[in-house]
């Protein structure tokens, strides 16, 4: 049996997703100059956009890097670890950030033609399901 202790304690945790945005928001205080030479951090709560850009479901929280001319995503904690314990490890996602510049990891999504078709059909998909949910 809890006490009421152990019960405050558990209800004043902060969820995983405002750990993400605190994470986030003290990185980008930091102003790493290898970090915000190259990168701008954001926050949104529009994951479905994202998805549509992906072409598939994404795990949340998370870090997603977007390319806004290549419309290309980069997703750091199903790309490269399983844990959301590793999601909080700056080390980790400031390694992730520098492989991304350094064009060593392949984003998913595009804006090429190919991509486009494949978005359209995607979307087409997913809309028919869910009327055929209705």
């Amino acid at each position: 049996m809890r006490t009421a202790g152990e019960s405050n304690a558990r209800m004043k945790r902060p969820s995983s997703a405002f750990r993400v945005l605190e994470f986030g928001r003290n990185l980008a205080l930091k102003r790493l100059p290898h970090i915000i030479r190259y990168f701008q951090l954001a926050w949104t709560n529009g994951i479905e956009s994202l998805e549509n850009l992906a072409m598939r479901t994404i795990t949340v929280p998370n870090f997603i890097v977007l390319n806004p001319v290549t419309h290309e995503l980069f997703v750091y904690l199903s790309n490269h670890y399983s844990s959301s314990s590793l999601l909080f490890d700056e080390n980790n996602l400031i390694n992730f950030l520098m492989l991304i510049n350094d064009g060593k990891i392949k984003g998913i999504g595009g804006n090429t033609i190919a991509i486009r078709l494949q978005r359209l059909g995607y979307n087409f998909l997913i809309g028919f399901s869910v009327s055929l949910l209705k």
